[in-house]
């Protein structure tokens, strides 16, 4: 339900209450599903495959992208192989993401 009026209010023009209003309710939204719902994170083989998929890229964008050798990329995607720190680096500036987040999950 909270979430249904965010999705409400976010498209209109809101005066200052109202930005409150919804930054209000955006945290208190957050709060309760890190404590009721939590999300695990992503392994990083999963990550870069969801990541490429959400993006409408293939393997041979990420390739050409970062450099890295097709059989690297391909075991990379896959989870033959863990990422390497400068691995880690280039795949995360090509999503514009942190690289840490490719760090492996315990």
């Amino acid at each position: 339900m909270a979430q249904k009026r965010i999705d409400e209010l976010l498209p209109q023009t809101l005066d200052s209450g109202g930005r409150r209003y919804l930054d209000a309710l955006s945290d208190l939204l957050i709060f309760y599903e890190r404590e009721y719902h939590p999300i695990s994170p992503l392994a990083p083989d999963r990550l870069s495959a969801n990541l490429l998929e959400d993006r409408g890229m293939s393997q041979a964008d990420l390739i050409r992208a970062t450099g890295l050798a097709k059989a690297t990329v391909s075991d990379l995607v896959s989870g033959k192989r863990a990422f390497t720190v400068a691995q880690m680096h280039l795949v995360a500036k090509v999503f514009s993401i942190p690289a840490h987040l490719f760090f492996p999950k315990e």
